[in-house]
């Protein structure tokens, strides 16, 4: 390998290096929210949206069980 030929390939492999960074802090900050906004990213959405989904079956089942309670209250006295 001659000294041009291992310069232009150390040059384009620092293009591909840098296409590389490029696109990993693109990628990081869709994932984790850009520096000055953090909180922003795709997984404190995704935790956002796991603590709804969870606040929201609890509110069901609590609400399941109350109409339950009043069913069960009504058919007791309705038998009597």
């Amino acid at each position: 390998m001659t000294n041009p030929e291992r310069d232009e390939l150390l040059i384009r492999m620092d293009e591909r290096l840098k296409t590389i960074d490029d696109k990993l802090d693109r990628d990081c900050n869709v994932l984790y929210g850009p520096d000055d906004q953090p909180g922003t990213g795709l997984t404190q959405r995704v935790k956002t949206l796991e603590n709804m989904a969870k606040w929201a079956i609890a509110s069901a089942s609590i609400a399941g069980a109350f109409v339950g309670f009043i069913v069960n209250l009504v058919i007791a006295f309705w038998r009597r």
